[in-house]
């Protein structure tokens, strides 16, 4: 089929949906853009943080595991794991923030590639989305047939986390658990730099989406909606 990224495979005539990893560190900014980009008919997005979330629910098959490794204070009256309760935990120790990972990346790294499978079968899906803060740190990177990268100065990325309510420990923490930006760069071919406002970052995912859409040219999209 060809290159037009080195590395990646060509976009017209791909025979199945175009794979588009976004990434980014902490507050850059890409699930903005990756919502941005699901708008478009065609397109679906499978969002890494609300998978895992799945993993906390009161049906998930890891509450034992999570209970053994963190305690039964974790517990939402439910049955589900309450994620500030989790959080404070997790986030007090970078051993425990492994010890979280070891429980439920291996889940949720399945459940993502069978979506993406399930994805890829489906008439009417020209391109997966998938918004993943850890796609590089996992490896999935090496299987998207595109890599955006958001990037944000710091001062902006802090200040929007800080009035998500996360505290600047609880920042420092959570970006410790990731790549710094310099190395995510690297793991991309097209980098987003949000300096900006929201509207013009999504903006930006919606001009790549039909900038993609239209190199695409797939047939079995004509005269078709997706599901």
């Amino acid at each position: 089929m060809g290159t037009d990224v080195v590395g990646r495979p060509r976009i017209k005539g791909l025979a199945r949906p175009l794979l588009v990893g976004v990434t980014g560190t902490i507050g850059a900014g890409k699930s903005v853009l990756a919502r941005a980009m699901a708008a478009s008919p065609g397109v679906k997005l499978l969002d890494a943080d609300r998978i895992g979330h799945e993993a906390l629910r009161p049906a998930s098959p890891l509450i034992p595991a999570l209970v053994r490794r963190f305690g039964r204070d974790i517990l939402a009256p439910g049955g589900g794991v309450d994620r500030r309760a989790l959080a404070r935990k997790v986030f007090a120790s970078p051993g425990r923030v492994s010890a979280l990972n070891g429980v439920v990346h291996p889940w949720l790294l399945a459940t993502l590639c069978g979506r993406i499978a399930r994805l890829n079968r489906r008439r009417g899906v020209a391109i997966v989305v998938v918004d993943a803060a850890l796609l590089c740190e996992w490896g999935l990177s090496h299987g998207m047939d595109r890599v955006v990268v958001v990037d944000a100065p710091p001062a902006k990325r802090r200040l929007w986390l800080r009035e998500r309510g996360l505290s600047l420990a609880q920042i420092r923490s959570r970006e410790a658990a990731q790549w710094p930006p310099s190395r995510k760069r690297r793991c991309g071919q097209i980098l987003v730099s949000n300096t900006g406002s929201e509207r013009a970052l999504a903006g930006r995912g919606r001009r790549l989406v039909r900038d993609w859409l239209r190199r695409l040219q797939l047939p079995r999209l004509q005269g078709r909606m997706p599901s």
